[in-house]
């Protein structure tokens, strides 16, 4: 009778232990899913950006990345997961952002630098990067984002704006300096 006792009680235990088991691998399934979900919506927002945007840890190595990133190192995705930034922008450029990572986490305030890199076949370039640290959290240690934005194009324009209202002024002032010699200087 014991025995019968105990194959019972063992039984019902074991039936309600597979079936709690059975929720929470559905439970789990169902959150596995939903967090593919939003890295999906994530790397599909990010990849649609014309900006480079990286996540850098504390040892200036990759933790993450956008398509723009992932074409501009030259390498595939697997291959850019962890390497330092000195190994795949370069010794100079790789040691500068780290640097800048160094300094945002040990201040833990978001930053801004605009800086200039040799782009090859593309010439020199002019970069604003901005810096935002994000702390640690139980599955991920502290990083940086770093978003790089390509603004040659715009300083270059800028610069053209300005030397043309320079030459409009000069034009100006000595069209009125030959009609008026009491302004002449």
């Amino acid at each position: 009778m014991i025995l019968i006792i105990t194959a019972d009680f063992i039984a019902v235990w074991r039936h309600g232990a597979s079936r709690r088991a059975v929720r929470a691998t559905a439970k789990f399934q169902e959150l596995a899913r939903r967090f593919e979900a939003q890295e999906q919506f994530l790397r599909l927002v990010t990849d649609s950006q014309p900006n480079t945007i990286v996540i850098y840890d504390a040892k200036g190595r990759y933790r993450w990345f956008n398509r723009v990133a992932v074409e501009r190192s030259g390498l595939d995705r697997e291959s850019l997961w962890n390497k330092p930034a000195t190994s795949v922008i370069g010794p100079v450029e790789g040691k500068r952002i780290a640097g800048w990572v160094d300094t945002c986490l040990s201040e833990f305030k978001p930053a801004s630098h605009s800086h200039t890199i040799e782009v090859e076949g593309m010439g020199e370039r002019i970069y604003v990067s901005d810096l935002i640290p994000l702390p640690a959290t139980a599955n991920q240690p502290a990083g940086v984002l770093v978003v790089s934005q390509d603004i040659t194009d715009s300083v270059r324009e800028r610069t053209k704006r300005e030397r043309i209202m320079r030459q409009l002024v000069n034009s100006l002032v000595g069209m009125v300096d030959r009609r008026d010699p009491y302004s002449a200087y």
